[in-house]
C-alpha cells in the first residue's frame, strides 16, 4: 500500500496591517510569514488567495498597487508583472486553469475587474464600473461572484453577462464565499458605506470604525443566501443571519465545508488615538451560526481583511483515509474465508443422502418404538 506523504497542519492565512499571518485552524501557532517592516517596505496586504498544490500564496497590496506572490512560508516574495491603474483589493485564484483574478478600486469611486495568468502575463480588464470588496469563483459553472456596496453580483469568467443577484439597501456586503454543493453563498455584512471607505475615513479622522461618524458600535453579521445555479431568489426569506457580533466590522470570509465551519476577520474599537491602531480578531462558527469562537485576538493594526484556508488533509487524516479502505477490504476478505470454511461444514452436518432418515429422526422413531413396547 502506498502511504501518504507527510503533510503540515491545516492553516489559516490572513492579512493584517503590514503583514500576512498564518496559524492553525484553532488559532494556535500564530506567526507572521510576511513582515514588510522586516523587509524594509511600507506595504498594505489586502486580499489573499492560496495555491496550495504549488506551494504559493497570492495577495494584493493597497499601498504598492501590486499583485504579489510568495511561498506559503513567506519566502521568495515577488511582484507579478502587472500594472495596476488603481488600488488592488480582493483576489481569487483558478489554480488549475492558471488564472488569477483581482479587483481594483478607484479613489474617486467605481472600480474594475481583471485577470491574468498566474505568472502575471496576459493581463486583461474584464469589466469596469464596480468596486469589489470580495471575489469568489464558481469554476464548475464558469462564474465570478463579487460583493459591491449593498449588492452581490456575478458574471461569466470572461467578464460577460453581468448580473446583480441581490441588493440589500442599508446593508453593506463585504466578504463572500460559495458552497456550490449546497447552492448557498455566505457573506459578511455591515453598514452600507463600503468597508474600505470606513477604513479610510476612520483612519483620516483618527477614530475607530465603531465611532468614526458617532454612530456607536457597529454590528456585523454573517449571512447565508440561497442560490441557484443560474439565479438567486431576491426575497428576504432566502437570506438568513447566522452570526451577529457587536465587536465591530466584519471583513473577509472563508469556509471549511468538511468541518462545517465558517471563518471571518473582524476589526473592533480603537486602542488609543496616538497610534491609531485597532484590535482585530479572527473568529469562526458552525455553518448554522452556532458556537462562535474568538480564535485570534489582541493584534493591534490599522486594518485586517483577507482570509484564506489551507485545508490540505493532515498526515493523520491521510493515514485514516488510506487505512479505512484497507480495513474494509481486509474485513470482507476474512469474512469470505470464514464463509468458505464454515458453510461446507454446515451442509455436511445437516444433509444426508436421500431415502435415509436423519440421525435425529431415527432416534425419534426408536424412542417411539420403545414406548410402544412398554405399553404393550
Amino acid at each position: 500500500m502506498l502511504l501518504p506523504a507527510t503533510a503540515q497542519a491545516q492553516k489559516m492565512y490572513f492579512t493584517a496591517g503590514l503583514g500576512i499571518y498564518r496559524a492553525n485552524l484553532d488559532g494556535t501557532d500564530l506567526e507572521c510569514v510576511v513582515d514588510s517592516l522586516r523587509r524594509g517596505q511600507m506595504c498594505d496586504p489586502w486580499g489573499i488567495a492560496l495555491d496550495v498544490p504549488h506551494g504559493k500564496m497570492y495577495w494584493t497590496d493597497h499601498v504598492l498597487w501590486k499583485v504579489r506572490r510568495a511561498n506559503l512560508d513567506g519566502t521568495s516574495v515577488e511582484d507579478l508583472p502587472i500594472v495596476c491603474e488603481n488600488k488592488p483589493t480582493s483576489i481569487a485564484l483558478d489554480a488549475n486553469g492558471g488564472k488569477v483574478y483581482w479587483a481594483e478600486d478607484r479613489v474617486l469611486g467605481g472600480g474594475s475587474m481583471h485577470r491574468a495568468d498566474v505568472d502575471g502575463r496576459e493581463a486583461q480588464c474584464l469589466f469596469e464600473g464596480f468596486a469589489a470588496n470580495a471575489i469568489a469563483l464558481d469554476l464548475d459553472d464558469g462564474k465570478i461572484y463579487w460583493t459591491t456596496g449593498t449588492s452581490i453580483c456575478r458574471a461569466n469568467l470572461d467578464g460577460s453577462l453581468i448580473e446583480q443577484l441581490i441588493d440589500t439597501p442599508g446593508i453593506g456586503r463585504i466578504g463572500l464565499a460559495l458552497d456550490q454543493a449546497a447552492s448557498e453563498m455566505y457573506s459578511t455584512t455591515g453598514q452600507a458605506l463600503s468597508y474600505r471607505a470606513w477604513m479610510d475615513l476612520s483612519r483620516w479622522l483618527g477614530r475607530g470604525p465603531a465611532n468614526a461618524l458617532g454612530t456607536g458600535v457597529m454590528n456585523g453579521s454573517v449571512q447565508r443566501v440561497k442560490m441557484g445555479r443560474h439565479s438567486i431568489a431576491s426575497g428576504t426569506s432566502d437570506i438568513k443571519a447566522l452570526a451577529v457580533t457587536d465587536f465591530g466590522w466584519l471583513g473577509d470570509i472563508a469556509l471549511d465545508i468538511a468541518d462545517g465551519r465558517v471563518y471571518w476577520t473582524s476589526i473592533g474599537a480603537l486602542h488609543g488615538k496616538q497610534d491609531g491602531l485597532y484590535e482585530v480578531r479572527i473568529q469562526r462558527a458552525k455553518l448554522d451560526g452556532g458556537d462562535i469562537e474568538d480564535l485570534i485576538y489582541g493584534i493591534r493594526v490599522w486594518q485586517v481583511n483577507g482570509i484564506a484556508l489551507d485545508l490540505t488533509p493532515t498526515r493523520a487524516a491521510a493515514w485514516r483515509a488510506c487505512l479505512r479502505p484497507a480495513w474494509l477490504v481486509g474485513a470482507s476478505g476474512l469474512l469470505a474465508i470464514l464463509g468458505l470454511i464454515l458453510i461446507p461444514r454446515y451442509r455436511i452436518r445437516h444433509t444426508q443422502p436421500s431415502g435415509r432418515p436423519r440421525a435425529h429422526e431415527h432416534d425419534d422413531e426408536t424412542g417411539r418404538h420403545a414406548k410402544a413396547g412398554k405399553s404393550g
